[in-house]
């Protein structure tokens, strides 16, 4: 399979582990490229890990950075012709890649596309799954740059998890703004923004309809306590519009040297999205700050509600065999992961 998946990960053993005897047990035939930026105890531990999984190709990386500069670091080795990147708890069909790259090989004048997927919640200290919801990224076929950027949406999930052309991947991070000296909160954000505009940018994109996919949630991300946007800015307002102003230039010059007629318009278009997506943080920061923290327990509550109690059935319904709405290679990752 002509596909890289880039895994960025830093002090995760036991989640890295299980990924890779998932991938080594469903035969990926891809190449997995791991940056790992985890510490002396974890870095030793991957090592014997992936030596003992010599049917994988897998080409391992340690280097000390964030997850954003891991990428930037491995870019220009990617030999395959697709991409897809990947947390160490995500986990791809090996079915739905098949049929994604199928349709790009067929579809030249597309530049990406995914599949539908699930986030499940997921308890690793009592290895169980809790809540699942459907998992769907934004995409557009419009033929025209303006014409696309104007169906680019900032809300919404991540376009990360799209399957992409390799040398469209390498121009995407080429063009993106990336400062060591920023926190990393507010880079990847602004990596959140610009990727997602620079896909639909490029080229055309389609969700298919095929699963692809399985995000984990896990307790020790999603239900500490979170900083929320509002208090970044609270608490470091000029790093927080500096990060704003610096983007900003990056991105135009970028779209200047497209060359399109329309890149005028189209910097102007993705200028008042971000600018309104930071004025609304902005202003929601200025309101109270008393707030902003009622905000968050109450985001807080809603997430744990939401994983403790909702759709747990479905989680059935997709790996029992008895049901109508089961999913083998779904059920394969659930059953994985158990492990």
């Amino acid at each position: 399979m002509d596909i890289s998946i880039i895994i960025p990960t830093k002090n995760r053993y036991i989640y890295l582990k299980k990924l890779i005897n998932y991938y080594d047990d469903i035969k990926f035939k891809g190449t997995l490229i791991i940056i790992d930026s985890s510490d002396h105890e974890d870095l030793a531990k991957t090592k014997i890990l992936i030596n003992q999984n010599t049917n994988l190709s897998i080409n391992y990386v340690v280097y000390q950075s964030d997850e954003i500069a891991c990428k930037f670091r491995i870019c220009k080795d990617i030999k395959s012709k697709y991409v897809v990147q990947s947390g160490d708890d995500d986990y791809y069909a090996i079915a739905g890649l098949k049929k994604i790259i199928k349709f790009l090989d067929k579809n030249k004048d597309y530049i990406a596309a995914s599949g539908y997927g699930y986030t499940v919640g997921y308890n690793l200290k009592n290895n169980i799954f809790k809540g699942i919801s459907k998992y769907n990224i934004l995409c557009t076929n419009k033929n025209n740059p303006l014409e696309r950027v104007k169906d680019w949406k900032i809300k919404g999930n991540v376009a990360d998890y799209m399957v992409c052309k390799s040398e469209v991947y390498q121009k995407i991070l080429e063009n993106t703004w990336y400062d060591e000296n920023f926190k990393l909160y507010l880079l990847r954000r602004y990596w959140e923004y610009t990727f997602k505009f620079y896909i639909f940018l490029y080229g055309k994109s389609s969700v298919l309809d095929t699963f692809y996919m399985v995000r984990l949630r896990i307790p020790e991300n999603s239900l500490a306590f979170p900083k929320t946007t509002n208090l970044v800015y609270l608490n470091n307002k000029r790093s927080f519009l500096k990060a704003y102003f610096i983007s900003i230039k990056k991105l135009k010059l970028i779209i200047k040297n497209l060359d399109d007629k329309d890149s005028q318009e189209i910097f102007l278009l993705a200028k008042k999205n971000i600018k309104k997506e930071i004025y609304m943080i902005i202003k929601k920061s200025k309101v109270n700050l008393f707030y902003n923290k009622l905000n968050m327990f109450k985001n807080l509550a809603i997430t744990v509600f939401s994983r403790l109690f909702s759709n747990k059935d479905s989680i059935l319904s997709l790996i029992s065999k008895n049901s109508n709405n089961y999913k083998e290679d779904f059920a394969i990752i659930i059953e994985s992961i158990k492990k």
